[in-house]
């Protein structure tokens, strides 16, 4: 009898310690979602604040290059007026693009004008844009008929400065340049000088300008 009894104790001891060595697998078991949940929680709210800093870095950014544009176009708003006394015209010009250059016809060697204004980009270079301004010693029926076999291509009748003009825009019939052949001439008279403005094509922005702002 106090055998059994002995062993029912030993049994209920050995029971009673499992039950003890369990409780701290319970308790971890416990513990170990709650520091997951805290991480978890945490995460987010790290991310949150991470891209909700982002787009005020980039909000920013459109403001910066608005202000560029605005810089780029200032020297449009700001041109230059060449005034040319000797033969009474004006005209404008961006300064911070192109330059303006007076030559004579014992510069360029040719008896065909008197003068000419040259007006050429400030970076220089083969083939870049230009033109020439031209007072020639022929008379107006001279030179429209030179027009008309230098160039071949459409004539037109426009007004610059108050004064008719003659414009001609075609390819060269001789003198091919390397850099095209492509031109536009116009001619008129004024006061009994005879001036040809001449461009290429390249240069058609250049010529729109000075003819839209050309003035006796």
């Amino acid at each position: 009898m106090k055998k059994t009894i002995l062993v029912s104790l030993a049994g209920l001891a050995l029971f009673l310690a499992g039950c003890t060595q369990q409780v701290p697998v319970s308790n971890q078991n416990f513990n170990q979602p709650a520091a997951n949940i805290n991480q978890n929680v945490n995460q987010p709210t790290a991310n949150l604040n991470q891209n909700l800093n982002q787009p005020a870095t980039n909000t920013n950014q459109p403001a910066v290059n608005q202000n560029l544009n605005i810089n780029t176009n200032q020297p449009a708003d700001n041109p230059s007026i060449y005034n040319n006394s000797k033969y009474g015209f004006s005209f404008q010009y961006n300064p911070k693009v192109y330059k303006v250059t007076e030559v004579n016809n014992t510069q360029w060697g040719g008896p065909e004008f008197t003068d000419a204004i040259n007006i050429s980009t400030l970076a220089g270079g083969n083939c870049s844009k230009g033109l020439s301004i031209i007072i020639s010693l022929s008379t107006l029926t001279q030179e429209l008929s030179d027009l008309e076999f230098r160039i071949g291509g459409k004539t037109s009748q426009i007004n610059i400065g108050n004064v008719q003009a003659t414009q001609k825009i075609g390819t060269l019939t001789e003198n091919q340049p390397e850099c095209g052949n492509e031109f536009t001439d116009v001619v008129f008279e004024h006061n009994n000088k005879v001036f040809v403005i001449r461009a290429h094509k390249r240069s058609d922005d250049l010529l729109n300008q000075i003819l839209a702002t050309f003035k006796f």
